[in-house]
C-alpha cells in the first residue's frame, strides 16, 4: 500500500537495491561462515597434530608402562590402607572394650568412649608401649 504513490520504475529501483543489499548481506554472512568453518577445521588439525606429537613424546616401552601402572596403584592403595587404619584404630579400640567386662548398664557406648578416649584424643593411638 506505501508504495501506490510511486512511479513504476521508482519502485523496480527499489526493489533492485533492496535485492542487491540483501544478496550482498547474504554473501558477507556466506564469507564470514566458511572463513569460521575452515579457522575451526585448521584449529583441529593442529590440535590433532599437537596431541599426536605429545603421545609420540611421552610414549613408553610396555614393560615399563606396566611398572609403572603397578606402582601407581600399590602407591595408591597402601596410602588408603594408612588412612583406613589410622581411622579404624580408634573404632577398633571401642569395640574391645564394649566387648569387655569393663562396661555394664545403661549407656555402654558411652561409658566404653570415655575408657577409651580417657587419656585424650590420641590415646587409641598409644596402644603399644604404654606405661601400666
Amino acid at each position: 500500500e506505501g508504495l501506490r504513490g510511486m512511479s513504476g520504475s521508482t519502485v523496480e529501483r527499489t526493489a533492485r537495491i533492496v535485492r542487491t543489499k540483501t544478496e550482498a548481506a547474504a554473501e558477507a554472512a556466506r564469507t564470514r561462515g566458511s572463513r569460521l568453518v575452515r579457522t575451526v577445521t585448521e584449529d583441529s588439525i593442529a590440535l590433532e597434530a599437537s596431541r599426536q606429537a605429545e603421545a609420540e613424546v611421552l610414549q613408553l616401552h610396555a614393560s615399563t608402562e606396566e611398572s609403572v601402572k603397578v606402582a601407581y596403584r600399590s602407591t595408591g592403595l597402601g596410602i588408603y590402607a594408612v588412612v583406613m587404619r589410622f581411622a579404624g584404630m580408634p573404632l577398633e579400640r571401642l569395640a574391645m572394650v564394649l566387648n569387655s567386662s569393663q562396661v555394664s548398664g545403661q549407656g555402654q557406648l558411652s561409658q566404653a568412649a570415655k575408657i577409651v578416649f580417657a587419656d585424650g584424643a590420641m590415646a587409641p593411638f598409644r596402644t603399644v608401649g604404654r606405661p601400666p
